[in-house]
């Protein structure tokens, strides 16, 4: 064996030992490693505490809360506030939401999502009061 067919000989052992390594040992779906965000299937939004509507407090409380792989709300804490009451408020209403839980490759699992909870007032329109006359 010549020194230059040797060397072809070592080239393509270590190419396809260079190949080898990087193959995966099993073959990975487009599927795989997909996760899917739990939605929520009951829950309401809270009141609006008569603290914030009397102050005119507007804007958003942003919570981050641990579901379960049941859907279930384990823990929830403030991770942006906008005032006490309206903090207390948002807590107490999202502490009760139901979820489909989220999952990763079709198995439920544990997921901390945030959650937006935007207080907005809504003007009330000043409808005339009937009189007797009117009536």
């Amino acid at each position: 064996m010549t020194p230059m067919n040797c060397f072809k000989l070592i080239s393509l052992f270590l190419l396809l030992g260079a190949v080898a390594w990087a193959t995966p040992e099993k073959s990975v779906s487009p599927e795989a490693d997909t996760l899917v965000r739990p939605v929520l299937i009951a829950g309401s939004m809270p009141a609006y505490p008569e603290t914030g509507r009397v102050l005119g407090i507007q804007g958003v409380v942003l919570l981050e809360a641990l579901i379960s792989d049941k859907g279930e709300v384990i823990q929830v804490e403030v991770a942006r506030s906008l005032h006490p009451e309206m903090d207390r408020a948002a807590l107490q209403s999202v502490r009760d939401w139901k979820f489909e839980p989220a999952r990763r490759d079709g198995e439920a699992i544990f997921v901390t999502a945030r959650i937006p909870i935007r207080f907005v007032l809504v003007p009330t329109r000043n409808l005339p009061t009937p009189s007797v006359a009117a009536l």
